[in-house]
């Protein structure tokens, strides 16, 4: 299940947001699948790092669980109960692109990953 909802672009930014990453660093093209472990841009991440995005992925999951999940504008989803999930009001970055950044007060940007959006903040996540 919280494969399924990783690969949901808006976990995703947030995920990548509380890591203070973005999804133009290494380590989120490795976990995004497009680039390999032994890829020489991976190779020279701490493991300290690495800790870091994956913990703030395991709370950005555990906190997004318990509201519901996030029901964006195409409300596409809904829960089992056909609720619409609630996440979706603690988006930090995701669908705010021009927005000031709730961290730093840069201004979110939005670029195309694979095809999808992508949003962060270029002054604060890395």
């Amino acid at each position: 299940m919280y494969e399924q909802m990783l690969n949901t672009p808006s976990l995703l930014s947030l995920a990548l947001f509380d890591a203070g990453a973005s999804a133009a660093s290494p380590i989120a093209a490795f976990g995004a699948g497009v680039v390999s472990f032994l890829s020489p841009c991976v190779l020279p991440l701490v493991p300290g790092y690495i800790s870091m995005i994956s913990g703030a992925t395991v709370e950005t999951l555990q906190e997004a669980v318990k509201h519901r999940g996030s029901s964006l504008a195409d409300e596409q989803y809904v829960d089992l109960f056909g609720k619409p999930g609630e996440f979706q009001q603690f988006h930090n970055v995701y669908a705010r692109e021009g927005e000031a950044c709730p961290r730093c007060r840069h201004v979110i940007v939005r670029e195309r990953v694979s095809g999808r959006s992508t949003f962060y903040c270029e002054a604060c996540q890395v």
